[in-house]
């Protein structure tokens, strides 16, 4: 069922995502005991990641990062260090902030030569990954 939120300003938006991620994430580790999540880049992506990841706010502390695997949906063509990669800004303002075990990390290796041979790479990683 989709939902239909106005809110007033970015900080608002950032706030409602964080606690709609959150509980769909608890959600999905009581019933599967784990969590699937799909990442991608962009400004807003990235207040939503700072949220979650800032201790001063309720979010990270309710969600159980030991039973959290991250994927991408997206990713460009450029090394993790880069400041277009998508990887590399969801490390900076989440996942070195938060204790997700680096192997339940899937990350698309964008720094490769070639785009198709990391894509194909990707989809292996994403066919054995076990989703449901």
């Amino acid at each position: 069922m989709a939902i239909v939120a106005v809110l007033t300003d970015e900080e608002a938006l950032a706030a409602a995502a964080a606690e709609r991620v959150t509980s769909l994430i608890e959600a999905s580790i009581a019933v599967r005991r784990a969590a699937h999540v799909c990442l991608t880049g962009g400004r807003t992506p990235a207040r939503l990641y700072t949220r979650l990841a800032d201790n001063s706010r309720p979010w990270r502390a309710r969600i159980d990062w030991t039973q959290v695997h991250v994927f991408w949906g997206d990713e460009r063509h450029v090394p993790p260090d880069h400041p277009e990669s998508n990887f590399g800004m969801a490390h900076r303002t989440l996942l070195a902030h938060v204790p997700v075990p680096a192997a339940q990390v899937h990350r698309m290796r964008g720094e490769l030569a070639d785009a198709t041979d990391a894509a194909r790479e990707y989809e292996m990683i994403l066919r054995g990954a076990g989703l449901p």
